[in-house]
């Protein structure tokens, strides 16, 4: 079980609310998205969904799939439900971890005043590696371009997670955008570039286990100010 709340720079955040088992999940998250306009986010969305997760014998590969109903609210007061399905899978081995994750699979539309606004589809791959018993090297990155109020984003990252104590974990890494610039026709005549950039930033976390198997999260980031600096905090209890 998983509770979770984060806030960004450029007025979004997100908030998550999960349990489940190895076999079944259920959770839903809040995110708050894009420009702000009269005070509120160009589109609110609110995701419920089951997720169902099938190992392939002792191959180590596993597949999953979280079904969900999505409620999207624009700034203009639109609203409307929609269906949507997040995809993954996992290759787990006795050197680390690699994995593949498609989200917003179905990338659903909401919004008819204007333009509408769509939660694009995500295609995101990754991997660890256990160096020792205790720490790990991961790496991530995306392969699809999404639109957002900083400009055309693809993030890639790195980082490493250490375990300080039986108790206490301690995690650090970088993530940058990828995605190639657009120069806009007074930016050409400037000799510059528009958009994010590369925009990295740094983000410092750490678990603590308080009681049990209930354990406390803690996150912060900072650096470019067109990145998603913010910071965040979570309860966790382990089954």
């Amino acid at each position: 079980m998983a509770v979770d709340w984060n806030a960004v720079a450029h007025a979004e955040s997100a908030v998550f609310i999960g349990a489940g088992s190895p076999p079944l999940a259920v959770a839903y998250y809040r995110t708050a998205t894009g420009p702000l306009k009269n005070g509120r986010n160009s589109l609110v969305a609110h995701h419920a969904g089951v997720t169902l997760v099938q190992s392939l014998g002792d191959s180590g590969l596993a597949g999953g799939a979280t079904l969900k109903i999505v409620r999207g609210i624009t700034a203009a007061g639109d609203a409307a439900t929609r269906f949507d399905v997040d995809i993954g899978v996992m290759k787990a081995g006795a050197l680390g971890r690699i994995g593949l994750t498609v989200h917003n699979a179905l990338a659903p539309e909401f919004g008819t005043t204007g333009s509408p606004i769509r939660l694009e589809r995500r295609i995101r791959g990754g991997a660890s590696l256990s160096v020792t018993d205790t720490l790990k090297v991961a790496a991530d990155w995306e392969f699809t371009k999404a639109a957002t109020p900083r400009g055309a984003w693809r993030d890639a990252a790195l980082g490493i997670e250490d375990a300080l104590t039986p108790k206490a974990w301690l995690r650090t890494g970088v993530h940058w955008n990828t995605a190639r610039l657009r120069r806009s026709a007074s930016a050409e005549q400037a000799g510059g570039t528009t958009g994010a950039g590369a925009a990295p930033v740094v983000s410092i976390g750490a678990s603590y286990a308080l009681r049990g198997s209930l354990l406390a999260d803690a996150q912060a980031s900072a650096g470019s100010a067109n990145g998603d600096r913010g910071w965040g905090i979570g309860l966790r209890f382990v089954f």
